[in-house]
């Protein structure tokens, strides 16, 4: 694991390769094609609508969605046949998935605590009993990520990059 990397913490993590996971908050694909790189057998789901989001904490203004669209394509290429887009809002997409179908969730989208609080909410029933719930950016600059996850799954792990995590 290189020092600093969020993927590769979440790679170890896993108890077991894993046969599905979900990234919430994907932007340009790096996630996603480490893990399918380092487990041959995954099948991701890739949750994110890719455009600006007026009235979040985060509306992502200014962005060139299209262009980070089009390098998150490039980055799954390689694994494109296992990769399972829903290009929508967090919410929306775990309506499309069934309870307990999950090894792992990834959260990276909003940085908000009511935006964390809520993905955690929606997608924990998501996880297969044993499974990982994890994210990104556990760290005082987004003092609303500590509370949601604190308050949601009691004190997580804490890895690499500020990554945080707990089993279901």
């Amino acid at each position: 694991m290189t020092r600093g990397s969020r993927w590769g913490q979440v790679a170890q993590w896993l108890k077991t390769p894993p046969s599905i996971g979900a990234e919430i908050g994907v932007k340009e694909g790096r996630f996603i094609s480490f893990m399918l790189n380092r487990f041959p057998e995954l099948v991701m789901y890739a949750i994110d609508p890719w455009e600006n989001q007026p009235g979040n904490n985060e509306t992502y203004e200014g962005w060139d969605w299209s262009d980070i669209y089009k390098r998150y394509k490039a980055a799954i290429r390689p694994y494109a046949d296992r990769v399972l887009e829903i290009q929508d809002y967090s919410e929306n997409a775990a309506k499309q998935i069934s309870d307990e179908s999950l090894d792992f969730v990834f959260i990276d989208a909003q940085h908000d605590y009511d935006s964390v609080k809520k993905d955690i909410e929606i997608w924990t029933p998501k996880l297969k009993p044993g499974g990982l719930l994890s994210g990104h950016d556990y760290q005082p600059n987004f003092k609303g990520v500590i509370q949601a996850v604190d308050e949601s799954v009691g004190r997580p792990i804490i890895g690499e990059n500020d990554t945080w995590a707990t089993w279901i």
